[in-house]
């Protein structure tokens, strides 16, 4: 099941993208930067040196048809500036 996509602006400070569910079944980020790269992570400490590149305009998508673990928590972080992020997740039906 999908929920409305969120925005969130990422920046120098580390937040998280998603908290952790045992119901998610995917997850997707889109960076809309056109300029700024964000660094994804799953733990508070993400940086630009330590988290993976989600360049401008990337998607990175987290689904467990792919072998992911679409249920870890998620943080981002950018080296400098902003990048607006589109973030959706999907749900099963079970209760976490």
């Amino acid at each position: 099941m999908p929920v409305d996509p969120k925005v969130l602006t990422a920046t120098t400070t580390v937040q998280q993208v998603a908290s952790f569910s045992k119901r998610r079944t995917a997850l997707a980020i889109l960076n809309r930067s056109t300029s700024i790269t964000a660094y994804i992570g799953n733990t508070d400490n993400v940086a630009a040196a330590r988290g993976f590149d989600l360049p401008p305009t990337g998607t990175m998508v987290f689904s467990k048809q792919f072998g992911d673990d679409p249920r870890i928590a998620r943080t981002v972080v950018t080296a400098s500036g902003t990048a607006e992020l589109t973030v959706l997740e999907e749900y099963a039906e079970e209760s976490d």
